[in-house]
């Protein structure tokens, strides 16, 4: 930071190409940003992971609370084009451009075919002809392909999808193994089928089919009990291992 304030290029509001400072005094990590808008930045930061920590292990884009209390400030580098910043008091100075917000780079363009061996980043998509700004689009070839395919590299290897809010709180994540994990509400408009992949509920709509238990549960849980069909009846198994027919076939 040193260099930055002995030059006055150390600022409190983040520009396209800066260091951004983390930590109570700027001393725990670093990292560049590559964008930002008037809540958030996105910075390329290395020693990091996927879950904020500043001792990782590689280097991911990582997008962060302007707000965020670990956010300490910004080292304007003498770039010889200029910088691109969010202080409004540079507008009009020489060696800068404000703007309220900046996108970064620029848009990224995918072609058919294209594949990513490492990590693809693209706020801006042009698929066919249309522009989708901010999220990832996919459009199947045909009828018998596959749309979108993740296969773990372990059993045991981190999750294979993670889905986070605005604030970096996990809210949905499926492990490798396979397992989904919903850390919010799980809303369903149609039926919600258990026990099956094939819909087997009567012909209702906004109703739970479950099918008869290919297994029936031997032991009690642990804490709360097991819900489950047998024969078409409904049954619920309690912790303490009894089990009562709550309707009948």
């Amino acid at each position: 930071m040193k260099w930055f304030t002995d030059r006055g290029r150390w600022n409190w509001h983040p520009a396209t190409g800066s260091q951004v400072f983390y930590g109570p005094s700027g001393g725990d990590h670093t990292g560049i940003i590559i964008a930002y808008d008037a809540t958030f930045i996105w910075a390329v930061e290395a020693n990091t992971s996927d879950n904020g920590s500043t001792e990782g292990d590689g280097v991911y884009i990582r997008k962060r609370r302007r707000s965020d209390a670990t956010v300490y400030g910004y080292g304007y580098p003498a770039y010889a084009e200029g910088i691109i910043t969010a202080d409004a008091s540079k507008k009009g100075v020489s060696g800068y451009r404000h703007e309220v917000a900046h996108s970064g780079p620029g848009p990224a363009e995918l072609k058919a075919g294209a594949v990513a061996v490492n990590n693809l980043v693209a706020e801006t998509a042009t698929v066919n002809g249309a522009t989708h700004t901010g999220r990832t689009y996919i459009q199947q070839n045909d009828s018998s392909s596959v749309a979108l395919e993740i296969i773990a590299a372990t059993s045991t290897a981190p999750q294979m999808v993670l889905i986070k809010d605005a604030d970096g709180v996990t809210r949905f994540e499926i492990t490798a193994a396979g397992t989904s994990i919903h850390r919010a509400l799980a809303a369903f408009v149609s039926n919600l089928q258990i026990g099956s992949a094939s819909a087997d509920a009567g012909g209702g709509v906004g109703v739970v089919g479950i099918k008869n238990a290919a297994t029936e549960p031997t032991t009690n849980a642990v804490s709360g009990g097991v819900l489950y069909a047998k024969g078409g009846a409904l049954l619920w198994r309690g912790s303490n291992g009894t089990v009562t027919t709550i309707a009948p076939a």
